[in-house]
């Protein structure tokens, strides 16, 4: 009997430990949005993005979107307040920009054709 109550306990016990491995594993995000190629708040049709947080020095490099896409409006649902995100009407991120990181759905003038992410005010 207790045999097996040892058993179940050792086996509860590994099981719980293999699980809370690819826990301690995942990446923290910067942020997540969802964006649309339709000019509309609510958005119609979003697309998921999600960015994680960079583990050593900044990435400023300009990120497009999947196919070249220009979409529309952007809802930012969550941003880490240390953190940055530019929209740019360009697919090479060469015009001036639009911060945003406060949240919220709009859209701005020229669509969005890529991003750049960064954190210039982080402790860490």
């Amino acid at each position: 009997m207790q045999l097996t109550s040892t058993l179940l306990a050792l086996s509860a016990l590994a099981l719980g430990t293999t699980n809370a491995d690819p826990l301690q594993a995942r990446v923290p995000l910067m942020g997540y949005f969802h964006i649309s190629t339709a000019a509309a708040c609510p958005l119609v049709s979003p697309d998921f993005y999600q960015v994680g947080l960079p583990l050593g020095p900044d990435d400023p490099s300009c990120r497009r979107f999947p196919n070249n896409i220009t979409y529309a409006a952007i809802s930012v649902d969550y941003w880490n307040p240390k953190c940055l995100i530019t929209l740019f009407n360009t697919l090479t991120c060469t015009d001036d920009g639009i911060v945003s990181g406060t949240g919220g759905c709009w859209w701005p003038d020229g669509g969005i054709k890529g991003y750049k992410a960064t954190c210039p005010y982080r402790d860490w």
